[in-house]
């Protein structure tokens, strides 16, 4: 993987509207975590969630006859931090939507999730490269995989509201495979 311009820019959008005001850090879920509770329900999915890719990843490999995953680039860890910022940009504006047409906030923040969710799926349904990507044997896996982790770190972000648990999973989900 390398580091390409759009996380950059990704980054930069992010720190924009942390910059601009309009979203807080409490709302992207970087300060202010609630580190026993949230955390936990969160940590138990994301748990569950690597369980799962490592089985997927070994029966994968064994199956293809493919070689274990070697050391990943350095990278690696920014890269996933700017889709999470960008992800958590789209979740949190959804939530701010929904607050606007009169939900409660609870109720604002988890269909505000699911908002960016649907927003992630049809961005990537979108991009013609990611389409194409989609019929070749090695892109297939990828592609289906960046699915699997949107939806993964949603269902976390709406239980914890913890992005540095998402970043976490998302990292250590492309490590495992």
């Amino acid at each position: 993987m390398k580091l390409k311009i759009q996380h950059g820019v990704w980054f930069v959008l992010s720190f924009l509207a942390l910059q601009s005001g309009l979203v807080n850090l409490r709302e992207m879920g970087l300060s202010e975590l609630d580190w026993v509770q949230g955390f936990g329900q969160g940590l138990a999915v994301a748990g569950a969630f690597l369980l799962i890719l490592l089985v997927a990843g070994w029966q994968w490999r064994h199956v293809h006859a493919a070689a274990p995953p070697g050391v990943r680039h350095i990278l690696l860890p920014l890269e996933t931090a700017a889709t999470q910022l960008l992800w958590a940009l789209l979740w949190v504006g959804g939530a701010r939507l929904l607050t606007a047409q009169g939900l409660d906030a609870d109720m604002a923040r988890v269909g505000g999730a699911w908002l960016g969710l649907a927003l992630i799926v049809t961005i990537w349904l979108a991009d013609p490269a990611r389409r194409a990507s989609m019929r070749l044997p090695a892109g297939a896996p990828r592609e289906m995989t960046r699915l699997a982790l949107a939806l993964a770190t949603t269902v976390v972000f709406i239980l914890s509201g913890n992005l540095w648990l998402c970043w976490a999973l998302h990292t250590a989900a492309l490590l495992i495979l």
